[in-house]
């Protein structure tokens, strides 16, 4: 009698461990799916935000491009601007000039 308990004993101690074997692989085969499935999520947040980012370098990029043709323009409006400046300030020296001239005869 007492074999048949131990025989007994050892089937539901074997298949109770087979049991919890089993528990432990399925329990860590869906940690592992659930990580891996958390992680593709992230990756894909840190791709977009990543492509975000370079949009607003190249957006950044367009704008300096625009910037630095924009100040070419102005300089060039400005350096025309002095040379009118200078223009009219010469005949107005002419002017006076001949004005001064007139005035003496």
């Amino acid at each position: 009698m007492n074999e048949i308990l131990n025989l007994i004993d050892s089937i539901s101690s074997s298949g109770l461990q087979w049991i919890l074997t089993l528990f432990s692989i399925v329990i860590s085969v869906g940690l592992f799916l659930y990580t891996n499935a958390e992680t593709n999520k992230i990756n894909k947040q840190f791709d977009e935000r990543e492509l975000e980012i370079k949009r607003c370098y190249e957006h950044i990029e367009h704008q300096q491009a625009a910037n630095k043709k924009e100040a070419a323009q102005l300089k060039h409006e400005r350096e025309q601007l002095n040379i009118e400046i200078k223009k009219l300030a010469d005949e107005k020296a002419q002017w006076t000039i001949d004005t001064e001239i007139g005035e003496e005869y």
